[in-house]
């Protein structure tokens, strides 16, 4: 089952996929020709041909070609190749949105709903409820989430002022928008849940009519619901109260009233059956308990980030099990290893995907927890709240310890997964301001003092310690 933890320490994108963009032929910056139009020269063209004779005209056609290798390979002032404009024109990267400082539109107050800054990670995150709960972490006091149309990744801003909670219509700029729940109302509803909680007590003890009593317990739930929203920043019909896991569904953030004192959250299939991690051919949903995130708001928004880590990892899993033409066996390995080799063999993916892929299918969720936790520690971090990241940090390290948490294996030396993550770590450490290094190295030293600390007794004790990837990482500025 894959987990956000629980324990004695305090309680996208998936990970960055580079690949190469292939340059535009100039055959390719020719328009396209409108349906049922046969190749063949257009009429402003053929009249233009008509005054030329051939041998300047091939001089010209010469000309302009040299012309467009030229603008395709000349070489930027810091020798990196083409330039901004041009790469762009060719099929290069697109320029990033400037979001900050952009009218959104107006608000049901006739407002206008202006970005006042971005909350974390400049690149965006790969759901809308991850940029939600980032958003929340960032304590923006008025929030949306924007879809960039160009990379397709979510944005968490504050603005000037609300929205409502919810897709946003007409937008300014035509963008896929989505209103938060305003930050005051955690504690607005957070009272109003407190006070319902001892009027339904006081009710029972003094034996209250019955339908009053439900009336109240139909209130309080309600008002639950409200808090649950608020907390994460989601809108109300994002999220459905369930009473145990069985019950959970897709596309909804499940709220689970039957705790489970062992984890704070879990990803798991829908619809019956053996629930915990990855099943194939069926969905995939995520569970927060309602007592722990009524309990820890901010452990509760930093769950759902982790858990939307694995849902991610679950979904493109399942997209290659469908893909696969046949069935998977998983027992012997020997079988296994038939699926193994076809993922090995699929150009459009990642080594780092292959392998979490494989993983996934497999029930081995070292990999898949690794990018989860990590990736929330730096969502946080990155968000301004250095004190929980620091949290899922140690946490992360106390799990891996041996015999702690089962399915926090350690993952394989020379797990790929683990490469493009430790890169994923050192790209987004240097781009940070000297104050949030400091804070990074202080999250990672206290992590990896965790795991000295297990060393050095399991040594008084002559007792193996297995090397485990975190204590082992250093970053340069």
């Amino acid at each position: 089952m894959t987990q956000n933890v629980k324990g004695s320490v305090s309680p996208t994108r998936v990970y960055p996929q580079t690949r190469l963009q292939e340059t535009s032929s100039p055959e390719s910056l020719k328009p396209p020709l409108k349906p049922g139009v046969e190749s063949g020269p257009d009429p402003v063209t053929a009249q233009v041909s008509s005054l030329i004779d051939d041998g300047t005209a091939k001089e010209a056609e010469r000309a302009f070609d040299g012309l467009l290798r030229s603008l395709e390979f000349k070489a930027s002032p810091d020798g990196a190749g083409a330039s901004t404009s041009v790469k762009q024109k060719i099929g290069g990267p697109p320029a990033p949105i400037k979001f900050v400082g952009m009218v959104l539109g107006r608000n049901q107050s006739n407002e206008e709903v202006r970005v006042k800054r971005e909350v974390g990670a400049p690149a965006g995150y790969a759901d809308k409820w991850q940029a939600m709960a980032v958003a929340r972490l960032g304590k923006a006091e008025r929030a949306v989430v924007v879809q960039d149309p160009k990379t397709k990744n979510w944005h968490a801003f504050e603005t000037t002022a609300d929205f409502q909670a919810g897709p946003v219509a007409n937008t300014t700029q035509g963008l896929t928008v989505i209103g938060m729940p305003p930050l005051a109302d955690i504690k607005h509803w957070s009272r109003k849940v407190q006070e319902l909680n001892k009027t339904l007590d006081t009710m029972k003890q003094s034996g209250a009519d019955e339908s009053a009593i439900d009336k109240t317990r139909k209130d309080l739930k309600d008002a639950q619901l409200k808090l649950a929203a608020a907390t994460l920043g989601v809108p109300e019909s994002d999220i459905v109260f369930i009473a145990k896991s069985a019950d959970r569904k897709a596309g909804k953030i499940n709220i689970t009233e039957q705790d489970n004192p062992k984890s704070l959250g879990r990803t798991g299939s829908v619809g019956g059956g053996t629930l915990d991690g990855f099943q194939q051919g069926k969905d995939s949903a995520i569970e927060i308990d309602l007592a722990d995130l009524l309990a820890n708001p901010t452990g509760g928004q930093v769950t759902l980030f982790h858990e939307m880590v694995h849902l991610k990892h679950h979904e493109l899993a399942q997209e290659w099990v469908k893909k696969y033409p046949g069935s998977i066996v998983m027992d012997p390995p020997q079988a296994f290893d038939v699926f193994r080799k076809w993922i090995d063999s699929q150009k459009d993916l990642t080594k780092a995907d292959k392998e979490l892929i494989v993983n996934v299918v497999q029930g081995n969720d070292g990999t898949t927890e690794a990018l989860a936790n990590v990736q929330s520690f730096l969502a946080a971090l990155q968000a301004g709240s250095p004190d929980q990241a620091k949290k899922e940090l140690v946490k992360y390290a106390t799990a891996l310890l041996p015999g702690r948490v089962p399915g926090y294996a350690n993952p394989a030396n020379g797990s790929q997964v683990l490469a493009a993550l430790t890169k994923e770590l050192q790209t987004a450490y240097r781009q940070m301001p000297k104050a949030m290094q400091d804070q990074f190295d202080d999250a990672m030293k206290a992590a990896q003092q965790v795991i000295k600390s297990e060393a050095d007794k399991r040594k008084a004790e002559n007792k193996l310690m297995p090397d485990l990837w975190i204590s082992s990482l250093k970053f340069s500025r």
